[in-house]
């Protein structure tokens, strides 16, 4: 059984991050130029967004549906693990809207921005949760 939970963060990222690349693809990433640059950012958005909830509660995909995206949780971590989710999606949504931009900048070229966007959306979002956790925790005492 403790097996099983150790690899449950392993597979979900493998296939997170094959969800997200084809995600991404649908989203409007470059089809057949930079390929390992757009599977990468599918790989970095999985670390932040599928691996967390998979280290608490497996593989479960009725779970990650529920915690994660409905935001239906009812422990502590479970509200951190839908911030974070939705703070890494958001941030790197709002990091792609400098790339059409004509500033021909390096920091500026795919997938660069929307790496920068989802950390610091997920540190934002994660930064949030744990001062509502806190705060939470304080009036309840």
């Amino acid at each position: 059984y403790a097996a099983m939970h150790l690899m449950a963060p392993v597979v979900a990222w493998g296939l997170g991050s094959c969800l997200l690349h084809v995600l991404l693809l649908a989203c409007g990433a470059p089809v057949f130029h930079l390929v390992l640059e757009t599977y990468g950012l599918g790989c970095w958005l999985a670390l932040l967004t599928v691996v967390p909830c998979a280290a608490i509660h497996g593989c479960d995909g009725s779970r990650f549906l529920d915690i994660c995206i409905l935001g239906n949780g009812m422990q502590r971590q479970d509200t951190v693990c839908h911030h974070v989710f939705w703070g890494t999606i958001v941030g790197c949504w709002l990091g792609a809207v400098p790339i059409p931009l004509d500033w021909d900048a390096p920091w500026q070229r795919w997938p660069t921005p929307c790496l920068w966007g989802s950390a610091i959306g997920a540190l934002g979002a994660l930064s949030a949760a744990i001062g509502a956790s806190k705060k939470v925790k304080q009036v309840g005492s």
